[in-house]
């Protein structure tokens, strides 16, 4: 590579780090607050705009009533499964945009979360040591008795499910 296109790759990045530093900041910062006095419809409401005003990754969501379905640490174990998601959208999908949906079904709650980027090979992925985010997610899945499922084709974009169970149905 030319060293004005390492520059730009150094920029690129840097950028890319303050974004996701400040995202982590907001987020975190949303948990106690938000999380604990409205509720998990309204923090995952929330969360999704304040990623979608901060970056350049047009985020829209389809969010149903989830309040008292779920325990008070399910719903932060399914906040952070979000964040975590989000998160990954931005470091590495290269997508325009992302749709986020959660579902009451009669005794589970469905979370998809697509994005329109570059994907990846799941395979791959899933055995790669350095892939935090993807352990994350699945470590969040198991703590939460739910079924996680990653649909990425490179070129195509990566959808998370998740069918996470509800306590009193």
């Amino acid at each position: 590579k030319s060293k004005a296109q390492l520059n730009n790759d150094q920029e690129l990045e840097t950028t890319i780090s303050t974004i996701l530093n400040r995202v982590r900041e907001i987020t975190q910062g949303l948990h106690p607050f938000v999380l604990e006095q409205f509720g998990l419809t309204t923090a995952l409401k929330k969360l999704i705009n304040v990623i979608d005003a901060s970056t350049d990754i047009f985020i829209t969501e389809e969010i149903e009533d989830l309040d008292d379905l779920l325990s008070k640490q399910q719903e932060l174990d399914v906040y952070r499964v979000v964040q975590e998601a989000i998160s990954n959208i931005i470091k590495h999908s290269e997508s325009p945009s992302a749709v986020i949906t959660a579902k009451k079904e009669a005794t589970f709650i469905i979370l998809s979360i697509k994005d329109y980027g570059k994907g990846f090979d799941w395979n791959e992925k899933s055995t790669a040591k350095n892939s935090l985010g993807m352990k994350t997610l699945q470590e969040r899945a198991k703590i939460l008795n739910a079924n996680l499922t990653i649909d990425s084709k490179l070129g195509k974009g990566t959808t998370i499910y998740l069918k996470i169970p509800i306590n009193n149905a």
